[in-house]
């Protein structure tokens, strides 16, 4: 699969999430939803698991900001907060709070997840 397919099926995944698809809902209610709506422009490629932990781990990201290394996508779900949807390839399977981690702790499940086979994922067994 391409990167740019990649990234829409993961856009369409955020888009299914209750608390992501907030982001430019237009809702008075929510203090987001008059952001831009999530876009593929919007995914930001760590090169190295260090450069994805270091911006996962600094916490206060907007609702929605979306981070990847390899097949391996990040989005926050919480405004201000620390709190990822995680999914691989086109499989939601965790809610992650990276902060929560140290460096090498995070590594170590990068490689788990990364190495783990889909149905590993949905059982979160990895």
């Amino acid at each position: 699969m391409t990167q740019i397919l990649i990234i829409e099926k993961w856009l369409s995944i955020a888009q299914q999430n209750p608390w992501i698809r907030m982001r430019g809902s237009g809702d008075a209610n929510d203090i987001c939803a008059f952001e831009e709506a999530l876009k593929t422009q919007d995914f930001f490629q760590c090169g190295t698991i260090a450069e994805l932990y270091s911006f996962l781990s600094r916490g206060n990201w907007m609702l929605g900001q979306p981070f990847y290394f390899q097949n391996l996508c990040f989005i926050n779900q919480i405004n201000a907060g620390d709190e990822w949807l995680v999914i691989r390839d086109g499989l939601a399977f965790e809610s992650l709070t990276a902060g929560a981690m140290e460096y090498p702790e995070f590594k170590k499940w990068v490689k788990r997840v990364m190495k783990a086979t889909e149905q590993d994922l949905r059982n979160l067994t990895y």
